[in-house]
């Protein structure tokens, strides 16, 4: 398994307030650590397209994004991911109507299932093992909103996973995934010491990076990934700290991996933003 979290920061008078989205990179199984790299906080592209001049639905009416957050089988939520893309990117209505995040959340848990049931006859029970959290600035609405989507019914029978609303309101953070009772614990004596001047917007980070780095939550490891809403849309950045403590070199990492070994991409570089990490 592993540790996720998604909550909403408390941000300035006057500024918007932004989702926020963080994991752990490590993969593992019964045997042990897998990767370190592993993805676990995706970007989920949607357009909605009507009918243009001569019929053809080409003309694009909305573009967004939300962010999905995931624990348990990658085989699962990898597949998961690949198929909400392009189904996503394709939406197509004779108006110009936008589906609220609720809906899209719905669904997310009928390909969840439909994953899952292939996966039984495999695995089992075991292919239940799986959540996500999908969020970020509601098209219809223009709220942020967060949907959280579970297997139903008991541990040894498939039935369908259902997508339900989370509480993004105030200070409300969800953990997901493994030992999330003690990172419950670890924000509360985070948010009680006076000692630490740190902001609701760091304090889920903080947690996250104090299980990476305790050898008691051996499949939680890697990096913090972290990504954010930025307006109306969900995007991803890369963890930034510096090679040297106190220089001005940084050093940019992107699902555990080092941009600057990655390279460039022809004539251009990468320039995703970063976060301290």
């Amino acid at each position: 398994m592993s540790l996720v979290a998604l909550w909403r920061s408390v941000t300035e008078e006057g500024e918007p307030s932004r989702m926020w989205m963080a994991a752990d990179s490590r993969i593992t199984d019964a045997t042990g650590t897998l990767l370190n790299e592993g993805c676990k906080l995706f970007v989920l592209p949607i357009r909605c397209c009507k009918p243009d001049a001569v019929g053809w639905f080409s003309d694009v009416y909305y573009s967004s994004s939300y962010g999905m957050v995931c624990v348990g089988g990658s085989l699962t939520y990898h597949n998961v991911f690949g198929t909400l893309i392009p189904l996503l990117d394709n939406l197509i209505a004779r108006r110009a109507d936008i589906p609220c995040l609720a809906y899209v959340g719905t669904l997310a848990a009928r390909v969840t299932s439909a994953y899952v049931e292939s996966l039984w006859e495999a695995k089992g029970p075991a292919a239940k093992q799986v959540e996500l959290a999908i969020g970020g600035v509601c098209g219809a609405h223009r709220l942020l909103e967060a949907y959280h989507i579970v297997p139903t019914g008991g541990d040894d029978t498939f039935e369908r996973f259902r997508s339900s609303a989370l509480d993004v309101s105030g200070d409300a953070v969800h953990f997901f995934g493994s030992h999330t009772e003690d990172a419950d614990a670890a924000l509360r004596e985070l948010r009680a010491d006076a000692r630490l001047p740190i902001g609701e917007t760091v304090a889920p980070l903080r947690v996250i990076r104090g299980f990476i780095a305790d050898s008691r939550y051996p499949s939680i490891g890697g990096d913090v990934q972290i990504g954010y809403t930025r307006e109306a849309r969900f995007e991803r950045v890369s963890t930034v700290r510096p090679v040297v403590p106190g220089k001005p070199e940084a050093m940019m990492r992107f699902n555990n991996l080092d941009l600057k070994e990655l390279g460039e991409v022809g004539p251009c570089g990468i320039g995703i933003g970063g976060y301290p990490g």
